[in-house]
This record gives structure tokens, sequence and C-alpha cells, in this order.
């Protein structure tokens, strides 16, 4: 696994086991995960001791939740439903082609 940038031991440590927890709980693969992680961790200081306290007052379970259910979930749901236009409040909706 590679994440990109320079990070402290605990960082690197850390986010490798979010990635492993991504893996396993939601079944996606390890390119997915990185990928997730380091979208979620943009523009961050990955050496910083502000990051290192930020993360480690929760368990990598709760990050790898969290990053799952804003990363990864809005790109592969899919609208149930579409609201054709003037729709909004007048019931003209039909199911998502």
């Amino acid at each position: 696994m590679t994440l990109p940038g320079p990070m402290s031991c605990f960082i690197k440590e850390y986010l490798s086991e979010i990635v492993q927890l991504l893996i396993s709980n939601y079944k996606i693969t390890e390119v997915e995960a990185v990928e997730l992680v380091s979208t979620a961790f943009e523009g961050e200081d990955l050496t910083s001791e502000r990051l290192e306290l930020e993360l480690g007052h929760e368990l990598p379970a709760y990050w790898a939740h969290g990053i799952f259910e804003n990363y990864y979930r809005p790109l592969v749901l899919q609208p149930q439903f579409v609201i054709l236009p003037g729709g909004v409040g007048c019931g003209r909706v039909r199911p998502a082609s």
C-alpha cells in the first residue's frame, strides 16, 4: 500500500490500518481503499502532531466507516427516482432509468 507524501510513522500505520479495515469490512479493493484514504486526507499535513492527536482519539474503525460513508457510497449509489421539471411538490416523479 502506498499513500502519497511524507507522513509520520504513527500516521502511516494508522492510515494503513484504515485501508485494511475498508478492504475487509466493505469488500472494496486495495486500490479503492487507498484512493479513498488519500482523498479523505488530501491537503492535510500528514507529519503534524495535531493530526496524530485528532486521529488517535478514535479507533481506526471509526474513521474507516466515516470515509466509506462520505467518499465511497455517494459514488456508487444511484438515485431511485428522478424529479421531473416542475415536479417538486407536484408528485411528478418517475423511477430512475
